[in-house]
């Protein structure tokens, strides 16, 4: 789900540039029915309908680093920014100790195993 929401934030943003600058490849029927004419109002609704999504779904922004994790384990450095960013999300959590058995946790082969026959 959150990188559903960063490809449409992302998309807003193409939209918004895209009819900013009167190019309107994806206003295909704006172009032809309005001749290409944009008016501050239509560039206003993008920008509003930008930081509206932005504002309302900013709590579900998640570092890229910490979504790796979740997908594989076994790729993330244990020394990286992976510990600091999830002690910023769970401030309770010993970033020394997460790193700790993150090591244990990669280079056991039960885990290796498991993960690799799961993905097959």
């Amino acid at each position: 789900m959150v990188e559903k929401l960063e490809s449409f934030t992302r998309k807003l943003e193409l939209f918004e540039s895209d009819i900013s600058t009167g190019r309107l490849l994806h206003f295909s029927t704006l172009k032809s029915q309005a001749l290409g004419q944009v008016t501050e109002l239509m560039v206003d609704f993008i920008k509003q309908l930008r930081a509206n999504f932005t504002s309302r779904f900013e709590d579900y922004s998640i570092p890229k680093d910490i979504i790796a994790f979740v997908r594989d384990p076994l790729t993330v450095r244990p020394s990286g920014d992976f510990t600091s960013q999830a002690k910023q999300m769970i401030p309770s959590l010993d970033e020394a100790a997460l790193e700790m058995e993150l090591i244990d946790f990669q280079t056991s082969s039960l885990v290796s195993d498991a993960l690799r026959s799961a993905e097959s």
